[in-house]
């Protein structure tokens, strides 16, 4: 088998799996990973859900976990901007124990086909989208995120670019100190601080 069709046979064979399993293949195989890249282009995606519960070992080697931990992050990253780009609807983030990550991807509140965001983390939103985008959010969910510059831009945000919006969790969240939000579309709505 020559190399071109060894390439052919193994992108035929990726391009069958669904996202779920591809993601599992990407992790293994630096090809398959670029391929995974390639291929978010042109697919769509209903749901991005990533759940990691870390082990955290109490040894001496902090440059294991510094390495570990850089790891992880780009490739939540690297993820998160493929379901992006493959127009997801539902992204559902959990990382437990909390360990810094540090900036979520600024596309994902600028992600048109978004309808549900649920964050579990501790991380950072810094770049709010401008008051021109609309969004289409209509769940949001909070845990443990920072948000930088000005989180009263943020509500303002959500006031007025998510028309759509009928659900805000706001859980131990920092940054956002002005709870004024004026939404006619909004039907829960919870702030809480532990």
């Amino acid at each position: 088998m020559t190399t071109a069709s060894f390439e052919h046979a193994r992108s035929d064979i990726l391009s069958r799996l669904n996202f779920k399993y591809l993601t599992r293949v990407g992790c293994l195989s630096k090809r398959c990973r670029e391929f995974f890249v390639q291929r978010g282009v042109h697919h769509k995606i209903q749901s991005f859900r990533f759940r990691w519960d870390l082990w955290v070992d109490d040894g001496d080697d902090d440059d294991d976990d510094d390495d570990c931990d850089v790891y992880f992050q780009s490739r939540l990253r690297e993820w998160i901007e493929i379901a992006v780009r493959c127009n997801v609807e539902v992204i559902h983030l959990v990382v437990i124990p909390n360990n810094t990550f540090r900036e979520l991807p600024a596309s994902l509140l600028h992600c048109k086909s978004l309808k549900s965001l649920t964050v579990d983390m501790i991380c950072n939103i810094s770049v709010v989208p401008s008051m021109d985008f609309s969004s289409n959010l209509e769940c949001m969910r909070l845990k443990d995120v920072s948000i930088k510059n000005d989180g009263d831009r943020f509500l303002k945000w959500i006031s007025g670019c998510c028309t759509s919006v009928k659900e805000l969790l706001l859980e131990d969240c920092v940054g956002v100190n002005n709870l004024v939000i004026e939404s006619s579309s909004l039907e829960s709505f919870c702030s809480q601080s532990h």
